[in-house]
């Protein structure tokens, strides 16, 4: 139960006063024992802010259970504790927001990273924007991202074009799915079984049992 699993990190905590305890609720979206240990950990710092890798991994938790309610409330707690925040930071927030399916959430929480860091370079966070857009159903938007990468200096791999080709298969267009699978081939990425699925899926729901029997094939 969580209250078990609280008290085993509440433990730990009282021992280690570390990082270890935190990131392993955290890991598993356990929004509701990263909570509690992070307020033991805020306690037990006597009124110092606790380190920005605290905070992360606090976000990480809300990120992980796809609460973008949540983290944007720990991170407006951070700023008012006057703690600076970095990539990492808007990454978990770029990731709560795609988690939720919040398109609009996902690319303000972007621009606000290439405002206040710098530009970004980091590939899963375009990738997080983009499951956003596909989560929120609208593939367009998530090909637009695709297609920043390159002026991020960064050459989109199999997660992103993944992502975009399931965005028109949950779309249901088979047609542009398949597209998409073949840029991918086009861009010298080698697609794995989950890629070919997407589009055997694809294919299954536009009716096309012929065609998704022989890409299951492949």
């Amino acid at each position: 139960s969580d209250a078990k699993r609280f008290a085993a990190g509440l433990r730990a905590c009282a021992n280690h006063p570390m990082l270890a305890p935190l990131d392993q609720f955290a890991e598993s979206g356990n929004v509701a024992c990263s909570s509690q240990l992070f307020a033991v950990l805020q306690r037990q710092s006597l009124g110092k802010p606790l380190r920005r890798i605290y905070w992360n991994v606090l976000l990480k938790a809300h990120a992980n259970a796809g609460d973008d309610v949540g983290a944007v409330r720990v991170y407006r707690e951070m700023r008012h504790s006057l703690v600076a925040p970095n990539h990492r930071t808007f990454g978990k927030l770029i990731e709560a927001a795609a988690k939720a399916g919040s398109i609009t959430g996902a690319e303000t929480w972007f621009c606000t990273l290439t405002s206040e860091i710098c530009f970004s370079n980091e590939a899963i966070e375009y990738v997080a924007v983009i499951d956003a857009c596909a989560k929120g159903g609208d593939p367009e938007r998530a090909c637009a991202w695709l297609e920043r990468m390159p002026f991020g200096q960064l050459q989109p791999g199999l997660t992103a074009y993944t992502a975009v080709t399931s965005a028109f298969a949950t779309d249901g267009n088979s047609e542009k799915a398949m597209v998409w699978f073949q840029k991918m081939h086009t861009a010298a990425v080698t697609p794995n079984a989950i890629a070919y699925n997407v589009v055997v899926d694809a294919l299954a729901k536009s009716s096309n049992a012929k065609e998704a029997i022989l890409w299951s094939k492949r």
